[in-house]
């Protein structure tokens, strides 16, 4: 009886301090997040809770490799524990060890058959290669293993949707909102496939409930955005534009997403000045500076386009994205007629 109480006690320190570390974690509070986990690991370094969050404050940081020592770890620890598993995928996917991290989601999968986030993220896998069918399959086993995960509802009615199984993926989307009505992402992907499908009535009511439940979700407005554009109301697309530039004023992606629609219009001016307002707020996001300069580079413009890729290098701070720079500009550089230059920012990529 005595084991089974200090047992009991020790769950409950141990969750309580969790819980500060977390609490620390997310106001921001590193450093004391970071000894509040220390203490957790030493309190019971078989729970994988406090290896794991702090993995993933490393890897927010960028920091991949002290991400992998901690995940390493506690892998040492807790060998079997999915949630480590999962997380070390993800790590190794992103630093582009794409084999690996199948072997490890499919290690969890086999560990833990019903762990919803390993099948979730090996199907996502499965797409990034283009193997559908595995991926269906993936996240059919996600919704069985949790039939309440949401997010494996919403990534397979994405995935049908964009095979062009319609109704299958209305059905998808319909269980996904109905395990969870305030997921705006889902209201999002419904109401794009259904503005594809030029049911604009029916892709304003998803976006419409989309704002419902998250009001200040920049996605939903720049895809109800994008659609009032396509029915050429052009009044209401720059005001719901300007309403998420608004609450999100350095998201990079609302600004290139409205200057794409006016290239695509030829209203080049225009297009123009939303990219310079685009690199003025948010002056690290790479794909905002590409699409200016290729813009300028279609326009004929190739010197102006060659300063705006060069400041876009300049300005994207080391971003591990800067690669889409320097292979865009080296494919200039091949047309224009410069080879050696082109191969050398082709190196660069």
């Amino acid at each position: 009886e005595d084991a089974a109480s200090q047992s009991r006690v020790l769950k409950v320190n141990l969750d309580m301090l969790n819980f500060h570390a977390r609490r620390a974690r997310d106001r921001g509070q590193t450093d004391r997040a970071m000894k509040l986990f220390s203490k957790c690991i030493k309190m019971d370094p078989y729970d994988g809770r406090a290896w794991l969050a702090t993995a993933k404050m490393y890897e927010r940081a960028k920091n991949y490799n002290a991400a992998r020592e901690w995940l390493d770890k506690g892998l040492m620890h807790s060998p079997s524990n999915p949630f480590l598993l999962q997380s070390l995928g993800v790590l190794q996917e992103r630093t582009g060890d794409l084999v690996a991290a199948r072997e490890t989601y499919l290690k969890a999968t086999k560990i833990d058959p019903e762990h919803a986030p390993s099948w979730v993220s090996l199907g996502k896998l499965e797409e990034r290669q283009k193997r559908q069918e595995r991926a269906r399959e993936c996240y059919r086993s996600a919704t069985v293993g949790d039939e309440r995960n949401y997010y494996a509802w919403q990534c397979w009615g994405v995935l049908e949707a964009r095979l062009g199984n319609v109704d299958e993926a209305r059905r998808l989307f319909q269980i996904c909102s109905s395990v969870n009505s305030q997921n705006a992402a889902v209201w999002q992907a419904w109401g794009v496939m259904e503005s594809r499908l030029r049911n604009f009535d029916t892709a304003v009511a998803c976006f419409k409930r989309g704002l419902e439940v998250s009001p200040r979700n920049t996605f939903v407005l720049q895809a109800w955005a994008v659609l009032e554009w396509k029915r050429d109301d052009l009044v209401r697309a720059n005001d719901l534009f300007e309403r998420a530039i608004t609450i999100r004023p350095s998201d990079g992606g609302v600004y290139q997403a409205y200057a794409m629609l006016l290239r695509d219009r030829k209203l080049y001016s225009s297009a123009r000045a939303m990219l310079k307002r685009g690199t003025e707020a948010c002056r690290s996001h790479v794909a905002l500076w590409q699409a200016w300069a290729l813009m300028e580079a279609e326009l004929g413009n190739v010197k102006q386009a060659r300063e705006i890729f060069q400041q876009g290098i300049w300005d994207s701070g080391g971003s591990e994205k800067a690669h889409m720079i320097w292979q865009a500009w080296g494919l200039l550089e091949a047309k224009c007629g410069d080879m050696a230059l082109a191969r050398r920012y082709l190196r660069q990529a």
